[in-house]
């Protein structure tokens, strides 16, 4: 080791330049309150924050966790199941109500039905399902 360099910059490259420490020390203090955030508690929350991260990584690997865009395609998968089985459903029973009530006029019942069917879809309109809030509180 030169005597000549000791005390000197002579390894800046590897020391962590003093702008750069002035630089962390402000966004810390951005970060916390007008005061400042103590490194204890910046660390603490940094720390909580990568536990958070790593149990959501886990349920989404686990299978407990699901995409919204999944999501949101399965519930428009099962509202249109509803929707078709809902339309198919006067033509399907129109023939045993008609035959409870001795009608000879099913064609009539099937539409009568189906005009009934039609405005119960159309009075529960498009569904937005909202995953933001709890349901029920």
């Amino acid at each position: 080791m030169d005597a000549a360099l000791v005390g000197t910059r002579w390894r800046a490259s590897e020391r962590p330049d003093e702008s750069a420490k002035e630089n962390a020390k402000d966004t810390l203090q951005s970060a916390g309150s007008a005061k400042g955030l103590a490194y204890g508690e910046a660390l603490r929350l940094k720390e909580n924050w990568t536990a958070l991260l790593r149990r959501l990584e886990y349920e989404h690997k686990s299978g407990a966790l699901v995409e919204l865009a999944i999501a949101r395609g399965v519930v428009f998968e099962l509202c249109r199941e509803q929707r078709d089985a809902w339309l198919a459903w006067p033509a399907k029973v129109a023939p045993f109500i008609a035959m409870a009530f001795g009608l000879d006029d099913i064609d009539r019942l099937t539409n009568t039905l189906a005009a009934h069917v039609h405005q119960q879809l159309a009075d529960l309109g498009e569904p937005e399902p909202r995953f933001d809030t709890e349901q029920g509180r």
